[in-house]
């Protein structure tokens, strides 16, 4: 890995599972390819992902029904992804727990907005959090205030094809990585620092955060990349 692409990005699906994300299998299939060697995928006591065989290698997960989204750095990482919806227990978790500029934020936007601006929130503070390793029952989440100016365009949904690829095939069930996803999809809202983006799938809509760390380079994100 270089400066250029700190952070590799993929979403592992299997659209007919009703089950949030994909087995552990699929993600050391993909991991092993991107890395050249095989390696096994586990957790830490606090509950973070850990992978063995890939010292100098940062992972994050986030899971959605029937998908995974897989963060791979040289630095801490950390990615979220979650269904566009806004039920009541999301309107609950907002006035509960969303900052004061938050709530008015979200608030501006029109009914038909509002999903898609709650799931940008929560899936940015969970990616930073992510990235610091933060369990959510032990920290407060973070103020996402400052962000607020470059949240204030809908990020553009990207209609976008599950495609089947060589390391996953064998599998159960329909698993595959999606390649199709642009890496302009991703709309910066800090200082390449945050990303998010809609994703328009076999799934149904999507949001997608991803958190890294400063680079002193500029930086790009690669979606899918082989080597």
């Amino acid at each position: 890995m270089t400066d250029a692409i700190p952070a590799r990005v993929a979403l592992l699906a299997d659209p007919a599972s009703k089950r949030r994300g994909v087995g552990p299998e699929a993600a050391e299939r993909l991991l092993a390819a991107w890395l050249g060697h095989p390696v096994v995928l586990g957790h830490r006591e606090d509950g973070s992902p850990l992978i063995t065989g890939a010292e100098g290698h940062h992972i994050s997960l986030g899971h959605a029904v029937g998908v995974t989204a897989i963060a791979l750095a040289d630095q801490p990482v950390g990615i979220d992804i979650a269904a566009v919806a806004m039920t009541p227990a999301d309107r609950r978790v907002a006035s509960a727990l969303f900052t004061a500029p938050e709530r008015a934020w979200l608030d501006a936007l029109s009914k038909d907005q509002r999903p898609a601006g709650f799931v940008q929130l929560w899936t940015l503070k969970e990616a930073l959090m992510k990235r610091e390793r933060q369990a959510m029952d032990t920290h407060e989440l973070p103020d996402l205030s400052a962000l607020l100016p470059g949240l204030a365009v809908r990020p553009v949904s990207v209609d976008v094809p599950w495609r089947p690829w060589a390391p996953l095939d064998g599998l159960p069930s329909a698993a595959g990585l999606m390649l199709a996803m642009p890496a302009a999809a991703l709309i910066p809202v800090a200082v390449g620092a945050l990303a998010v983006a809609h994703i328009s799938a076999s799934t149904g809509p999507l949001g997608l955060a991803l958190a890294w760390t400063l680079y002193p380079a500029p930086v790009t994100v690669a979606v899918g990349q082989r080597e």
